[in-house]
């Protein structure tokens, strides 16, 4: 499981098992982008009648995933 926090300041925190993984959001050419040093992609977000989901598309394929906000009371 992936933890994601985007911060007011454009900074993101990427936590998933014992990794943590620190970086930006960016603006490029008009599309949102995640740098966090040694990986960064393509961030897209939806919403819809299933809710908001962001997708994260690192580049050269290592990896993708999907992140849907925690639902805390």
């Amino acid at each position: 499981m992936l933890w994601l926090t985007v911060n007011p300041d454009a900074g993101l925190v990427m936590v998933w098992g014992s990794n943590t993984k620190w970086g930006k959001v960016l603006l490029y050419d008009g599309r949102a982008r995640f740098d966090v040093g040694t990986w960064s992609g393509t961030l897209n977000y939806y919403e819809g009648s299933e809710g908001r989901l962001l997708t994260m598309d690192a580049d050269f394929n290592v990896f993708d995933a999907r992140v849907k906000p925690d639902q805390q009371p």
